[in-house]
């Protein structure tokens, strides 16, 4: 059988581009993510320093939690940290009620993401955090949310409003985490003393891993004395094979003029000749 497309989806498909339309959308949609990260800028003060003291003192590690949108900006946000100096994890927040709540410890901070700050999922969370002596981060879009109110910290990432013209697709409000996450973990980095050497340990993957962190040993499995000795051996036997007879035939002329030629050269000679 073959798939059925939505009528609405059909529609949209067949239905010309306008240019103009489409850019000016574009344009839109740009400058209205780039005022939301403007205004948190802005608004940087104390509860950003009071969460970068948090987690430079954390004796565990980072968790970081969020559903949905919100979900996947946790999820980089924890990659990035790890990348910088941060050791963190993402767990998601329905999967922690079933089990992975054992993945916290006494001494973690825990990031949760949540633009309404009313989540059921990270709410329900709160006492068990609590109990586990967990000290919690909360990055909301509303600073009088459940979240807000129970967290050590609260992050606003409020945004006026989402560049989608209906309202309602998240997105200025994500790239306004994004970006605030961003600025997080990279504070952090810089209060770390964070170097390019130390983010090559974690990327030896990647070109600046490759670059600054990787051994001639690591590429050929030897040493740097033994490569350059086989280099040189190599380049010998093709100077050899370029002489070919003709070294053979001074040897052999050394040797009628009484010249004492060690054995190398005889027989290295002697095996040109055979050839």
């Amino acid at each position: 059988m073959g798939s059925r497309v939505p009528e609405a989806m059909a529609g949209a498909t067949a239905a010309a581009v306008d240019p103009a339309r489409a850019l000016a959308r574009a344009r839109q949609v740009l400058a209205t993510e780039a005022a939301a990260i403007t205004a948190l800028a802005e608004r940087l003060g104390a509860p950003f320093v009071a969460a970068l003291s948090l987690i430079l003192e954390c004796r565990g590690r980072v968790v970081v939690s969020g559903i949905g949108k919100s979900g996947h900006v946790a999820r980089k946000l924890a990659a990035t940290l790890a990348s910088t100096g941060t050791p963190a994890f993402f767990v998601h927040a329905s999967e922690a009620a079933h089990g992975d709540l054992g993945m916290i410890a006494p001494g973690d901070v825990v990031v949760v993401l949540s633009n309404s700050g009313e989540t059921d999922e990270l709410v329900s969370l709160l006492p068990h955090l609590k109990r586990e002596g967990a000290a919690i981060i909360a990055l909301t879009g509303n600073e009088q949310s459940s979240l807000a109110q129970a967290a050590d910290v609260h992050l606003d990432a409020a945004v006026d409003a989402e560049a989608c013209p209906l309202g309602l697709a998240p997105t200025a409000s994500t790239t306004a985490a994004l970006a605030l996450g961003d600025a997080l973990a990279l504070a952090l980095l810089e209060a770390r003393g964070f170097s390019a050497e130390d983010f090559a340990r974690s990327h030896p993957g990647g070109s600046l891993g490759r670059r600054l962190f990787t051994r001639v040993a690591d590429i050929t499995g030897l040493d740097v004395i033994g490569l350059v000795i086989h280099e040189l051996l190599f380049m010998v036997n093709l100077l050899f094979e370029m002489l070919d007879g003709a070294f053979a035939r001074a040897v052999m002329a050394l040797e009628h003029a009484g010249f004492k030629l060690p054995h190398a050269a005889r027989d290295l000679g002697d095996g040109l000749i055979d050839r």
